[in-house]
């Protein structure tokens, strides 16, 4: 899922108008459930992402123990310098700083619908006090 849409989406999900209050505080449940399967989703991508860039790390650091770094004696912290210098491994750590980015969203997302009922409680009572009925 791209960053964009999803941030669209969540600000017309728990925006609070005199029009979508009610509205949402029935569907309250509904918006939960929507994100927090999103969230179970990019969490299992997360994941998924994860695991092909340790096996990629551990395939590189294999290929250049094995070929690259006998010949230049590399040991220690520059095997990380040399394996973050792979485009398939650099490619691989930014779709996982993407995910986890999004991941994370997704999590304070599911912090702000927990809060909605609370929030659509102080709208409501914001507008009484507006209109003046107690």
């Amino acid at each position: 899922m791209i960053y964009d849409e999803l941030k669209k989406q969540v600000a017309i999900d728990l925006e609070l108008t005199p029009d979508t209050a009610e509205i949402k505080s029935l569907k309250l449940s509904s918006i939960y459930i929507k994100y927090l399967d999103l969230y179970m989703n990019e969490v299992r991508k997360l994941k998924d992402i994860q695991a092909v860039k340790e096996k990629q790390y551990t395939l590189l650091l294999h290929k250049f123990r094995k070929e690259g770094f006998e010949k230049f004696e590399v040991k220690g912290k520059d095997t990380d310098h040399y394996i973050h210098l792979d485009e398939d491994y650099v490619k691989i750590i930014s779709e996982f700083k993407e995910q986890t980015f999004i991941t994370n969203y997704l999590e304070s997302v599911l912090e702000q619908v927990n809060k909605l009922s609370f929030n659509i409680k102080n709208f409501v009572d914001i507008q009484k006090v507006k209109l003046g009925i107690n």
